[in-house]
């Protein structure tokens, strides 16, 4: 079940490769996402630092889509225990291999990407319903507070509609065509 988490507005429309730190701890302080979790991120916000975040800070999956040029041996030698790992008060040979078993996990992942890439079209979709389908493809909005509820009714009307059970890719297509009955 594909559904969204967060939604963000933030002035300047920064690279989404900038922002993810940011939303990464949002999602951790509202209990979003939990240490474990795998988190399937678009192609915008590729890096291999954003990997290296994602893992050794906040302790998740993340499953950002790769570009044609990934190199997994450089990204393997970026993920070394990370120093707090060392100041731990609890059993550090425990806290090593906690975070061993996550980087393996992250790993197998990494390697089975082509099992993550049938996602990127539902991904599509979904931004093509929320575009299209719902007309936040022309944000006219030049106040905060105006794009601020704007942007929040069409999340909600996404929200509700994935809610009803309306995500597969042909649904999606349907509905932001306006072909859906």
């Amino acid at each position: 079940l594909f559904r969204s988490v967060y939604f963000m507005i933030d002035r300047g429309s920064p690279s989404d490769t900038k922002i993810v730190s940011k939303i990464l701890k949002i999602l951790q302080r509202k209990r979003i996402i939990r240490k474990g979790d795998s988190i399937l991120m678009d192609r915008g916000y590729y890096s291999y630092e954003n990997y290296k975040i994602a893992l050794q800070k906040y302790h998740v999956i993340p499953l950002i889509l790769t570009k044609s040029n990934f190199n997994k041996e450089k990204l393997e030698s970026m993920l070394n225990y990370p120093l707090h790992l060392f100041h731990a008060k609890s059993n550090l040979k425990r806290v090593k291999r906690i975070y061993e078993k996550l980087v393996n996990e992250f790993l197998q992942k990494i390697d089975e990407r082509e099992k993550i890439k049938c996602h990127r079209g539902f991904i599509e979709d979904f931004f093509k319903l929320l575009k299209e389908g719902l007309g936040f493809k022309q944000l006219n909005r030049y106040t905060l507070n105006s794009m601020s509820k704007y942007t929040s009714i069409v999340v909600l009307l996404a929200g509700i509609i994935t809610h009803l059970r309306i995500n597969s890719k042909t649904d999606f297509q349907k509905f932001s065509e306006g072909k859906f009955y």
